[in-house]
């Protein structure tokens, strides 16, 4: 991108008879966007230099160490947050996954406790719980349906 920069930069300079749109035809050609050298234009036209300016925020690559760091920190365990990760090596969290999809580690979200884990059910043995009463399967007008089946049998078998 820079030396595309200097390319325009020159041509601005040198060529001061060429035409804005003769020389974005030219670059469409070499196989550049219009909007891009149009930008380029305009900052030449400002006065802003080729160059970029250094820019503030996280970094968006990792060091050899770090990687390995990283592959330590993540390897085996769920529920490591890509954002806690990002904030402690100090890259954005895009970063993060990216590494990890570059070192071959897979990522697992953050999975809530299934509520029938050890640690839930030993909490829910200490409540004591009323037993339930006996329940004896001939008790008469207990279940009503009992009744009503020799009646429908009667009816349906009547007349032989």
């Amino acid at each position: 991108m820079a030396d595309l920069c200097k390319r325009v930069h020159s041509m601005l300079g040198q060529n001061n008879n060429l035409k804005n749109n003769d020389m974005v035809k030219h670059f469409i050609q070499e196989g550049f966007k219009r909007r891009t050298i149009y930008g380029i234009m305009k900052r030449y036209e400002i006065g802003l230099p080729v160059e970029d300016l250094p820019r503030s925020g996280r970094p968006t690559s990792f060091k050899g160490k770090s990687l390995r760091c990283l592959q330590n920190a993540a390897a085996n365990r769920i529920g490591v947050s890509q954002r806690k990760l990002g904030k402690t090596f100090g890259v954005a969290e895009s970063t993060i996954h990216y590494s990890l999809n570059k070192i071959g580690l897979k990522y697992y979200k953050r999975q809530k406790d299934s509520k029938y884990i050890k640690s839930t059910r030993t909490s829910t043995q200490k409540v004591s719980k009323n037993e339930r009463e006996v329940n004896p399967p001939n008790v008469p007008n207990a279940r009503p349906i009992e009744d009503f089946w020799p009646i429908l049998a009667g009816r349906v078998y009547e007349g032989g």
